[in-house]
């Protein structure tokens, strides 16, 4: 069983960091949308819009970033920008984007803790993107404030044929299970989550599963050997932990614990031999872990 990975990387190390990945996640916030790119939608989109600012360096860093995307071969799936926002982006503004970029998935815009919008949020995408004719695959991710919640989600969109993948969000899963767990640990909800979907014969064995986030323990990505469906994960975690001479162990354990930050895309960045060698470590383990040359005991 091997699950593939996603590296989630600085635009300037982008040609570094992002290329060792197997398959790719994009941001949505960090793909610029102009005006004349929404011709045919004028009347169902107007906004918001970036403004093309000649010598800007944020815009010219998000324009770095769409080309690199737009070249890649790999797999390539758009998230949403609710983990970022609060908010899913318009479907619009995401659909266009994903043209831009080539996508071969989108996340479908979700809501914070309601099962219920949430389902009927995707479903609403789903249609609008069939009808626009461009040919991604839609990942819906359940959400819930409580594990009924979750299920019933969860039940709608494996049953639903226009949507293709389930992301498994690190956001979903611990608002939903931490009434059975009593931790807000991520790894322990998602892991709990799965196993629970599994014993009460809910999971969807035939449709693609995505881990959106590794959190509190990398090596959460080999706990899922026994679950075919579950084939890939994204992370910034070996890069955000490696900037800050963190080694994952063999393990993928986190021996300091999780570094409480984001990710500043924009930053420039110039990373020592030292730390460079310490997000490869960690990109290493990853892969390691994933393909299941070691398989990590479960908590």
């Amino acid at each position: 069983m091997s699950v593939r990975n996603a590296i989630i990387t600085p635009v300037d190390l982008l040609n570094k960091y992002a290329v060792l990945g197997d398959m790719h996640l994009l941001l949505s916030h960090l793909i610029p949308l102009y005006q004349e790119e929404a011709a045919g939608y004028d009347q169902e989109y107007e906004g918001p819009f970036d403004e093309k600012i000649e010598g800007d360096p944020l815009l010219t860093k998000r324009e770095q970033y769409t080309r690199f995307y737009a070249r890649c071969k790999e797999f390539k799936v758009l998230d949403n920008g609710l983990f970022e926002n609060g908010v899913a982006e318009d479907t619009i503004a995401l659909i266009l984007k994903a043209q831009k970029v080539g996508a071969d998935a989108i996340v479908a815009p979700d809501v914070l803790r309601d099962g219920v919008a949430t389902y009927e949020s995707s479903a609403k995408f789903a249609s609008a993107l069939k009808y626009s004719n461009f040919g991604a695959n839609v990942m819906g991710v359940p959400q819930g404030n409580s594990v009924s919640d979750y299920v019933a989600c969860y039940t709608k969109m494996v049953q639903d044929p226009n949507i293709h993948m389930i992301g498994l969000s690190i956001l979903g899963c611990v608002d939903a299970f931490k009434e059975f767990t009593g931790t807000d640990s991520i790894h322990l909800n998602r892991v709990f989550a799965v196993n629970y979907l599994l014993s009460t014969g809910v999971f969807d064995h035939s449709k693609w599963h995505h881990l959106l986030g590794l959190g509190d323990h990398p090596g959460e990505v080999g706990y899922y050997q026994h679950v075919r469906a579950i084939r890939s994960n994204d992370s910034s975690s070996p890069i955000i932990h490696g900037m800050r001479d963190i080694l994952y162990t063999e393990d993928g354990i986190l021996e300091q614990g999780k570094v409480e930050a984001k990710m500043d895309f924009f930053g420039d960045y110039e990373l020592s031999d030292h730390h460079d060698a310490t997000v490869l470590h960690n990109i290493a383990i990853l892969h390691k872990l994933a393909k299941g040359a070691t398989y990590a005991a479960q908590p």
